[in-house]
């Protein structure tokens, strides 16, 4: 189930932050090796331009690179190649909300108006920090204003959004609770309201309180000089490079920038659920949506076997980061072209099925 289709060209432009899907492919003994499979993906027909894969199975950790990153100054993908990972971004702020619950600085029923800044429009609708983290709070997926600029700037559709903008599209809303809808400004809103409860910006919060926990030092929202000459060139479908975006005030729902070393940690340390925060936000909060959600994370199913994900795709890169509980697998999947066939690449290479064949 493809959350992009319903939009056309300005859903499309919008959606690429925090594209989502649901698969249904069968499971497979893989025939071929991952870097097999991973040159085949580079290989195809606007495919993307380079590919960073791990793969965790009961046997162990399988590593696969290939293609170009479109950087002169690192022109072949590594382990610590950085690329846009979308909105998998949404699963930090989340774990920044569970962190905050453990702390007792705000709850999950902590309600969106005893946060808001004074400055901003009074709302009317009592929503809750859960529901902005698990998509129930019955929002769109983005304010018409926004809508409205991306479709004007295509290319950079987030750039120059302020809190401000979250601020007046929640007092302008009239959700209905409960309501399942995947939302790039719940979690935005989210991250600006933490912001606030704490004293400190969303970024830096995210630093030190979920990224240095977990030991992720390569994950980052803004890159310094010696971290762009490691940054994959972003490439759009038809393999043009593209400029990344400017998420801005959005940046809670797809700001973050990261390398497979750190992805595949993370994806060990989601898998192990040891850290409390961690463990929190792999309670599923919204059993009546489908897919059902965490704090963040994403439950659905591979043919009755249950998979825990998210992925993101923003203008010029697709990532994917989710695993198997039963089988013992999971997958961090990265690439710098903004892939409309991600999905169905990232279950191939999780389950072991083929490829899939690209037009």
């Amino acid at each position: 189930m493809s959350y992009l289709n319903r939009h056309a060209f300005i859903g499309l432009a919008l959606s690429l932050v925090c594209w989502v899907s649901v698969w249904l492919p069968g499971l497979a003994e893989p025939a071929i090796t991952l870097q097999q499979q991973v040159d085949d993906y580079v290989a195809q027909g606007r495919g993307p331009r380079a590919v960073a894969a791990l793969l965790i199975t009961p046997e162990g950790t399988e590593m696969a690179l290939a293609g170009e990153t479109g950087n002169p100054a690192q022109p072949v993908p590594t382990p610590d190649t950085l690329f846009e990972i979308g909105s998998i971004t949404k699963v930090f702020t989340a774990l920044l909300l569970a962190d905050q619950v453990n702390q007792g600085v705000v709850t999950l029923d902590t309600p969106v108006e005893a946060l808001l800044p004074s400055q901003a429009p009074p709302s009317s609708t009592s929503i809750s920090l859960q529901a902005l983290a698990s998509h129930t709070a019955g929002l769109p997926r983005l304010p018409l204003s926004r809508i409205l600029r991306a479709s004007l700037y295509p290319a950079n559709p987030y750039r120059g959004s302020q809190p401000e903008e979250l601020y007046r599209a929640i007092a302008a809303a009239d959700p209905e609770p409960g309501t399942c809808q995947y939302s790039n400004l719940g979690p935005s809103l989210l991250g600006q309201l933490l912001a606030t409860a704490a004293g400190q910006p969303y970024e830096t919060q995210v630093q030190t309180q979920v990224l240095a926990p977990l030991g992720l030092t390569d994950t980052h929202f803004d890159l310094d000089l010696a971290a762009k000459d490691r940054l994959a060139q972003g490439h759009l479908e038809n393999t043009l490079p593209t400029a990344n975006w400017q998420l801005d005030a959005y940046a809670p729902a797809g700001g973050l920038k990261s390398t497979l070393t750190d992805m595949g940690q993370f994806l060990q340390a989601a898998i192990a659920a040891d850290w409390p925060p961690l463990a929190l936000s792999l309670q599923p909060h919204s059993e009546d949506c489908e897919p059902n959600f965490g704090l963040g994370w994403i439950f659905t199913e591979l043919e009755d076997t249950p998979m825990i994900m998210h992925n993101g795709r923003t203008g010029g890169y697709y990532a994917f980061l989710g695993w198997l509980p039963e089988a013992g697998r999971g997958l961090v999947l990265l690439t710098n072209t903004s892939d409309a066939q991600g999905d169905q690449v990232a279950t191939a290479l999780l389950t072991g099925d083929p490829l899939p064949t690209r037009p």
